[in-house]
C-alpha cells in the first residue's frame, strides 16, 4: 500500500502547480468520516480524489471514485464543489454521478475556554443515475485540542426531498474523534460513527473507522483508511476501506 501511494503521489506532484497541504486539514471522507472545524486556508484551492471500496449486505462489492473540489472563500469560508462515479457488482448504481455543493463557515479559533465550532450546509442535487430530488443537510463540528491530541465531534441531520417509501425522509448522524500526530508527517484518526439507518424501522447505525495521513510532499496529502460496522441491521457496513490524494495549489 505505501508503495501505491508513494507512486501516485510522485505522479500528481508532477502534474499541478506549486503549493501547500496540511495533514492536520481533515475533511469527511478524506479518509473517514472524522472532520475538523477548520477551512482550508483563504484563497486555496484543493483538489481531494478518493477510491473507496465497500463490501455490501448480501456478497455484493462497491468501488469507484469521489471527486471534491474545496477552496477557501474567506478567511473563515470554504466552498466545495464534487461528484462521485462508483459500481457494484450486485443491484443498481443509484445515486452515481450526483453533483454535491457545500459551504462551511468558522465561526472561532480554538482557545482555552472554548473548542473550534464550525456550521456547514450541503446539498446532493440529483443528477447522477437514477436519482430524484436533492438531499440537503445541515452539520455542526466541534475541534477542542489537549496536548497534541485533538478530539472531534460531529452532529448533522440529513433531509431527502424525495425519499423512497422505505426511506427515512429525515435522519441524523453523530461523529465523535480522536487524532495524534505519528512522527512529524503523519497523523492518526480514530473515530466512531453513529446515527439513524436509512431504512424506516432498522436500528440505529453504527461503525468504527481507523485513518493515516501522511505529508507526501509540501503540496500533497495521501491518506488510508478502513472500518467496519457494528450494528444497523439490514443497514449495517460490513466493511469498507478507502485510498485518498489531496492535492493544494
Amino acid at each position: 500500500m505505501r508503495k501505491v501511494l508513494c507512486a501516485l503521489a510522485g505522479a500528481l506532484a508532477g502534474i499541478w502547480p506549486a503549493g501547500a497541504a496540511d495533514h492536520r486539514n481533515l475533511d469527511a471522507r478524506v479518509p473517514i468520516a472524522v472532520e475538523d472545524a477548520y477551512p482550508v486556508k483563504f484563497r486555496e484551492l484543493t483538489l481531494q480524489a478518493l477510491f473507496p471500496y465497500r463490501r455490501l449486505r448480501g456478497g455484493g462489492n462497491e468501488g469507484g471514485v469521489v471527486a471534491d473540489l474545496e477552496y477557501g472563500l474567506a478567511r473563515d469560508v470554504q466552498v466545495n464543489i464534487g461528484t462521485e462515479a462508483f459500481g457494484r457488482t450486485r443491484g443498481r448504481n443509484e445515486g452515481s454521478g450526483d453533483l454535491g455543493l457545500g459551504v462551511l463557515y468558522n465561526f472561532n479559533t480554538e482557545t482555552l475556554r472554548a473548542p473550534a465550532f464550525a456550521l456547514k450546509a450541503e446539498a446532493e442535487l440529483p443528477s447522477g443515475v437514477d436519482s430524484r430530488g436533492a438531499d440537503l443537510a445541515l452539520t455542526g463540528i466541534l475541534t477542542r485540542s489537549h496536548g497534541h491530541n485533538r478530539f472531534h465531534l460531529k452532529v448533522g441531520h440529513t433531509w431527502l426531498t424525495s425519499a423512497e417509501p422505505d426511506e427515512r425522509r429525515r435522519r441524523w448522524q453523530g461523529v465523535a474523534g480522536w487524532d495524534r500526530p505519528v512522527g512529524l508527517q503523519s497523523l492518526l484518526i480514530v473515530g466512531v460513527v453513529a446515527g439513524e439507518s436509512e431504512g424506516r424501522g432498522n436500528p440505529a447505525a453504527s461503525r468504527v473507522e481507523v485513518g493515516l495521513r501522511r505529508q507526501m510532499t509540501p503540496r500533497l496529502v495521501a491518506s488510508v483508511g478502513a472500518g467496519f460496522g457494528l450494528s444497523g441491521g439490514p443497514d449495517r457496513q460490513p466493511f469498507f476501506l478507502g485510498v485518498a490524494l489531496s492535492r493544494s495549489f
